[in-house]
């Protein structure tokens, strides 16, 4: 800190390039907007770049400033390189990862009842009501979500805007000896969407998939202990503060799961 004091102003800092976290969405005729707002730098930043990097060529991109608006989105996945610029010619880059839902991704996140989990944690979570059409707060216990389950309201209406359809129901495990990467093998040999396990209730038919749970439970529980001083403590947006100083810091991004720089 005295360091930094004594320094005072003198070096030009880089700026910091900060985008909205990565987005799923559906296929349709509005426009998604990307936002790099709130990107800083000590002297200001002069100019703000907007890349595709990979995605179907065909998407229209209509940049204002540091806003991007995309339309014409088909299905997959596109990777965007926000770039800022500053008055000294110092940059900084990030990636956002678009997603534009197919209909078997759609189900996942958007039609699979909601999942509290066996864990005892209590952290508000939204997810997609297709009875209702909206959006609507859960209580997630913390472990084994799946993957209609989000941290913010806003991810949950980008990701099914207008999605309709009844509650999935329940799918009898594949018995046919091919387990895929998103599937859980049960001690029998057939295999069920991973997301189902530790739910509750048993899906393998020899019920394995519920077996190991407690041990997760003990797990989620020692963490319990530890003394946060808010229920947000991890959900967040870290925040670089009012000063000018360049200390490394990290955050968790609860989108990723993984903790930034």
């Amino acid at each position: 800190y005295a360091t930094m004091r004594n320094r005072g102003n003198s070096d030009d800092q880089r700026p910091k390039a900060k985008a909205w976290m990565d987005v799923k969405v559906q296929p349709s005729n509005e426009p998604v907007i990307l936002n790099g707002s709130e990107s800083t730098d000590d002297n200001g930043i002069v100019n703000y770049e907007w890349t595709l990097l990979s995605g179907d060529s065909s998407v229209v991109m209509k940049k204002e400033n540091d806003i991007m608006m995309l339309s014409n989105l088909i299905e997959g996945i596109y990777i965007f390189q926000f770039t800022v610029t500053d008055t000294a010619d110092q940059q900084d880059s990030v990636n956002i990862t678009v997603t534009v839902l197919n209909s078997e991704q759609t189900v996942e996140h958007c039609l699979v009842p909601y999942k509290v989990g066996r864990c005892r944690g209590s952290f508000h979570r939204w997810y997609y009501n297709p009875i209702m059409e909206q959006c609507q707060q859960f209580i997630f216990g913390g472990c084994n979500p799946n993957k209609n389950n989000y941290v913010r309201k806003e991810e949950c209406n980008l990701a099914c805007n207008r999605v309709e359809g009844a509650v999935e129901k329940r799918q009898e495990p594949r018995c046919n000896g091919n387990c895929l990467p998103f599937h859980l093998k049960c001690e029998d040999g057939c295999c069920i969407d991973r997301t189902l396990e530790c739910d509750g209730t048993p899906d393998c038919r020899d019920g394995s998939d519920e077996k190991f749970c407690d041990s997760d439970v003990q797990g989620f529980n020692k963490l319990q202990q530890i003394n946060f001083s808010a229920q947000s403590y991890c959900v967040d947006m870290p925040d670089t503060g009012p000063c000018e100083g360049s200390l490394p810091r990290w955050y968790y991004n609860p989108w990723t799961e993984k903790c930034g720089r």
